[in-house]
């Protein structure tokens, strides 16, 4: 559903795509345990060994916590690596402990873990040319999230609520276009919202979208991870007004990156911006060492010297200390230089 139109063969580092479906729904007074068995079912699990046949894996990872239990499926042989794309309080210190490495994507998630071979693979993004300056006119406002993600729902929810009524009352041609939720989730969240609101569902070029854009926003709050729509706004050259919460995993605060507390405090900066010019072009422009830094190709090379040690050894980062800068993690590691095959379960 997700990659229409992208056949494999123009994804040079994956050998095969499965979409597994028949998990059964959430109960009202699920536990923790049952909401990981819900979605580890028999199916996947049957999937996933069948997968393993098939394309024979040296490192197997596992996303979101959901899906820990999979690591029951392992063979003596293999590494398995867990990325938590969020840490919450009550993950129990045994669960990832089965596992050979385990990944969280900013320092706050990171200092959660006890893991003796944790490392922090923030969100990153693909580094194209050089950044062209936005345009103001009209005001284009891009906010990027898939429906599927709750915190992405509300964060729009509020958005439209505190921010967005005095942002049309001072722009009255002021335009909020959508991309990750199609048309009937965006009514669901706002079924008021006029043309002004432009659902686009998923989009294959959000390169395009983030050069046609004034500016990107990041309304979400008390959210755990960090945000990869902030990285990709950065990398395209795009000012991201965002609240602090949103803003997690960015320690090196980027020019680009305009922090604020609450959602409602979003209006001021994105007004000032889109009236100013100069100073909206002068935030755009991105550091190159923290180009570099958000790279997928370069911080995935520096993922795969770590899964391509031994399991249980502490090759290519200092057990249990954050790395001297954050590594990112691109399923491309699985095509790195001496990794071998790698097989990804993601939920």
């Amino acid at each position: 559903d997700l990659y229409p139109d992208q056949p494999i063969s123009q994804l040079p580092w994956l050998s095969a795509l499965w979409l597994v479906q028949g998990r059964a729904q959430a109960t009202p007074a699920e536990s923790a345990a049952e909401r990981r068995q819900r979605h580890a079912w028999t199916g996947l699990r049957e999937a996933l060994t069948k997968a393993d046949a098939l394309y024979p894996a040296d490192r197997v990872m596992v996303c979101h916590e959901e899906l820990i239990d999979l690591v029951e499926q392992r063979r003596p042989d293999q590494g398995w690596c867990l990325d938590l794309h969020d840490v919450n309080d009550d993950l129990e210190p045994s669960l990832p402990a089965r596992y050979d490495w385990v990944l969280a994507t900013s320092p706050e998630d990171l200092a959660l873990l006890r893991h003796p071979r944790r490392l922090l693979i923030a969100n990153g993004a693909s580094i194209g040319g050089a950044c062209q300056p936005s345009s103001a006119r009209p005001p284009r406002l891009l906010f990027v999230g898939n429906g599927r993600y709750p915190p992405n729902r509300e964060g729009l929810r509020n958005f439209l609520a505190q921010a967005w009524p005095p942002i049309k009352a001072a722009l009255p041609d002021a335009q909020l276009q959508v991309a990750g939720m199609d048309p009937a989730t965006c009514r669901t969240i706002c079924p008021d919202h006029g043309p002004d609101l432009v659902a686009l569902g998923n989009c294959a070029d959000l390169a395009a979208l983030y050069r046609q854009c004034s500016l990107t926003i990041n309304p979400l709050t008390e959210i755990r991870g960090s945000a990869l729509k902030v990285a990709e706004s950065l990398a395209a050259g795009r000012v991201c007004v965002s609240t602090e919460s949103g803003a997690r995993g960015f320690d090196e605060r980027p020019a680009g990156l305009v922090r604020v507390a609450t959602v409602s405090e979003m209006t001021d900066p994105i007004l000032q911006l889109l009236v100013d010019d100069r100073r909206r072009w002068q935030l755009e422009q991105p550091d190159p060492a923290l180009l570099r830094q958000w790279s997928w190709s370069t911080q995935a090379a520096r993922l795969g010297t770590a899964l391509d040690s031994p399991p249980g050894t502490a090759k290519g980062y200092e057990s249990g200390i954050q790395p001297e800068a954050p590594l990112m993690y691109s399923a491309e590691v699985a095509s790195g230089e001496g990794l071998g095959s790698t097989l990804r379960t993601d939920c």
